[in-house]
């Protein structure tokens, strides 16, 4: 049996001692009403994130970023301790013509954000479109890169013969894959956008904030190393001469011995 609700038509039912009001539409047309609570509420300050500014300044990539610029154009993110939940921010945009991509790199981890290559030189456009790994001008870049959950990078052009053109990763796995990566730590990141002619450039990176919680309410931080300054300095500046001294125990690296 078919009921049509029209304007003129309200009912409440009474259950309970509370009514409840059945909504009513203007006309018998197919209009769904969705309910006025769709999401669990979170109390204030329950899911609270530090944000520490790795980058506050627009950065463009010079075409010797990989190569010669790197250790200038790469930041050096410090970390120390264990974390509940952790994410790189990342905004800029577009201000040249046609498609744009990013290039990440975490350390030894490499690849094109959100992208799929169908060779070592070329990238697969409409797999990159699905996983939004295309930027154009006039749409803000905006994306969020966690440090514990999975992420889709492209492979590397060294890659590509032995996995193919896509691979999904965690970084905090990567790291504990190298005992001189646990916490504390100093690691070196980049992201440099490039066109589709494979032109860094065209685009730009506004800000980048890491945003964290530390896990279990453990101590935990995150900071910057200025570029020149020794890991052991950087360290100790930060979170003290214990985790300059864990770090050269697990490092070994020359100078460390005069702590």
């Amino acid at each position: 049996m078919l009921f049509l609700i029209t304007n003129s038509i309200k009912k409440s039912l009474l259950n309970d001692n509370k009514t409840t009001t059945i909504a009513t539409t203007t006309d018998s047309n197919d209009i769904i009403v969705t309910p006025s609570t769709d999401q669990p509420t979170v109390p204030k300050g329950e899911n609270k994130l530090n944000g520490v500014i790795l980058l506050d300044k627009k950065y463009i990539p010079s075409q010797n970023v990989y190569t010669t610029n790197y250790t200038k154009e790469s930041i050096r993110l410090a970390l120390n301790g264990e974390f509940e939940e952790a994410y790189f921010e990342i905004n800029g945009n577009v201000f040249g013509t046609g498609k744009h991509f990013l290039s990440f790199n975490f350390d030894s981890v490499s690849g094109i954000l959100n992208a799929v290559k169908k060779s070592k030189n070329e990238i697969n456009l409409e797999q990159t479109k699905l996983l939004g790994g295309v930027f154009v001008s006039g749409v803000p870049i905006q994306v969020e890169i966690p440090l514990l959950k999975e992420i889709t990078l492209s492979s590397t052009k060294e890659e590509f013969d032995a996995i193919g053109g896509v691979k999904n990763i965690t970084l905090w796995s990567e790291m504990q894959k190298k005992p001189s990566l646990n916490t504390p730590t100093i690691i070196s990141f980049l992201v440099a956008p490039f066109n589709e002619y494979g032109q860094y450039g065209g685009a730009e990176i506004d800000k980048i904030e890491f945003k964290y919680k530390c896990k279990n309410g453990i101590a935990c931080g995150v900071g910057v190393c200025e570029s020149g300054k020794k890991y052991t300095e950087c360290l100790k500046n930060l979170f003290g001469i214990e985790a300059a001294k864990s770090w050269c125990n697990r490092s070994k690296e020359p100078g460390c011995e005069n702590l």
